[in-house]
């Protein structure tokens, strides 16, 4: 929305090229809109409205106007209220945007550029003319033509900007080889937004991963990680930047090597050392990967256990969530996986809570832990928890620990408290044949007066009659992943 200043200024530079415009043969419309304020006036009401998104007289006349206005901006401000004027003009004005690209001053062709970027896929029709000032001579130029590229396709700009990847994605590969290496950045940037849709360029992208300039090499190993899974050819290109000298450069290899998926078992003696590192983000993202890997990373559980003590939260939360995709391999730290169940910060609570369940059996120890926290959620925390949240990760822990639980399980069916019957029901149901000495409570609970408990008691005895009718001993896989 425009402040009543940026009107007052946008008024005056369009009516101040009414007359040329006028002996440029240009129609003046009858119904011409009056645009001006007058000097010290209060802002009349709805005075928002009549240049809101998109604007309401898009006419020839007023695009025409608002394009001599970007052409002849005397500063910034005059650049920007004639940019914002024609971005609300829509593809109307893309026509007479192209016409200022050709125009033989630099500066009047990069902020055609700019606002044909920031109209998004609706400037489409431009790219062919925006295609001839990639071999501009003028290093600006050029720039600014691949960020007209780049933000056409942003999603922000359009949900189906992406859909424009068929057409940019080998423009953006081809300037990869400019001679300039903001240029170059600039193409790699656009990548970003095209995700896998620009696997085409990983080839292209490799070897600009040797490149001399840290952020060229951080910019393209980013690049590669929005990519995900499509870059894993990638993957041994991007291993050697996890020791780089540069931080920014290992806190990018380490952050997209997770996004590209999980890593062959050598890569083990890397990630270690990475523990330690002095970025907080590449600590995070190694032990993300080591726990991406399960059990094959065991070897690493003596590294990962001290990070439960970290002074940051997040490395606590992902050195849970790690030890517990390693399950009861890493049943060594469920001593300190209890304490963190009385963490100052909730999610570190919830990720500790789920990984003992991933321990099974070995986490028998956590039990009275999960009970209490089971009944009081938001005890000693910040008061940020989603209590159903927290009791659900609860109770399928409980229900993972199996037979240890069921004595403590059984008289929370009987608690004042709803959400405490609910949720001792699911982790009784899901312990499955095992818990039978609870079907009469649980018969109980389907006239009871919440409909929400009625209906896990429900669930629960039919789990539990079918897995006794088959014989099944073992307690029914966990259906949700709490795990990145």
């Amino acid at each position: 929305m425009l402040t009543r200043s940026c009107l007052k200024l946008l008024s005056a530079v369009l009516l101040s090229f009414v007359p040329v415009l006028g002996t440029a043969g240009v129609a003046r419309s009858e119904n011409q809109v009056d645009l001006s304020l007058p000097t010290g006036a209060p802002c009349p009401p709805g005075i928002e409205s009549q240049v809101s998104d998109p604007f309401p007289h898009a006419t020839p006349y007023y695009i025409a106007l608002a394009t001599q206005g970007l052409r002849e901006a005397k500063n910034g401000d005059e650049e920007c209220a004639a940019a914002d004027l024609i971005q609300r003009m829509g593809a109307g004005a893309v026509p007479y945007l192209i016409q200022l690209i050709d125009n033989p001053d630099p500066a009047v062709s990069m902020r055609a550029s700019w606002v044909l970027g920031s109209m998004g896929e609706s400037a489409r029709s431009a790219i062919p003319a925006l295609m001839l000032r990639l071999k501009d001579h003028d290093v600006s130029v050029r720039s600014r033509a691949t960020y007209a590229f780049r933000e056409m396709g942003n999603p922000s700009k359009s949900a189906s900007a992406t859909n424009l990847g068929g057409e940019l994605v080998p423009l953006l590969i081809a300037l990869l080889q400019d001679p300039n290496p903001g240029i170059r950045s600039s193409a790699v940037a656009s990548l970003w937004y095209f995700g896998e849709s620009s696997k085409s360029a990983i080839p292209s992208l490799i070897p600009l991963l040797k490149d001399a300039d840290p952020k060229m090499r951080s910019s393209v190993v980013e690049a590669l990680g929005r990519m995900q899974e499509s870059a894993k050819s990638a993957i041994p290109s991007i291993m050697p930047l996890l020791q780089d000298s540069e931080v920014t450069v290992r806190e990018a290899a380490a952050e997209s090597l997770r996004r590209i998926g999980e890593l062959e078992k050598s890569s083990i003696p890397i990630l270690i050392p990475l523990l330690q590192d002095p970025s907080i983000r590449v600590r995070v993202n190694a032990t993300s990967l080591l726990g991406k890997m399960g059990k094959s990373a065991k070897s690493a559980i003596p590294h990962i256990i001290p990070l439960l003590n970290d002074p940051n939260s997040g490395i606590r939360s992902a050195a849970a969530i790690a030890l517990g995709n390693m399950g009861k391999s890493a049943a060594a730290a469920v001593p300190q996986l209890i304490g963190l169940l009385k963490d100052s910060h909730s999610d570190v609570r919830m990720m500790a809570a789920g990984s003992l369940g991933e321990m099974g059996e070995f986490a028998k120890s956590a039990i009275p832990d999960l009970i209490f926290l089971l009944k009081n959620p938001n005890t000693k925390t910040d008061w940020s928890d989603s209590d159903s949240k927290m009791r659900l990760i609860v109770a399928l822990s409980l229900g993972q620990i199996g037979t240890s639980a069921i004595s403590d399980l059984e008289p929370l069916l009987k608690d004042p408290n709803a959400m405490v019957r609910f949720y001792a029901a699911e982790a009784l149901g899901y312990i499955g044949p095992a818990a039978k000495s609870a079907i009469p409570s649980l018969t109980l609970l389907l006239e009871d007066q919440d409909g929400q408990v009625r209906s896990s008691a429900t669930k629960a005895l039919e789990n539990l009659a079918a897995n006794l009718k088959s014989g099944t001993t073992a307690p029914r896989k966990r259906q949700v992943q709490f795990y990145d």
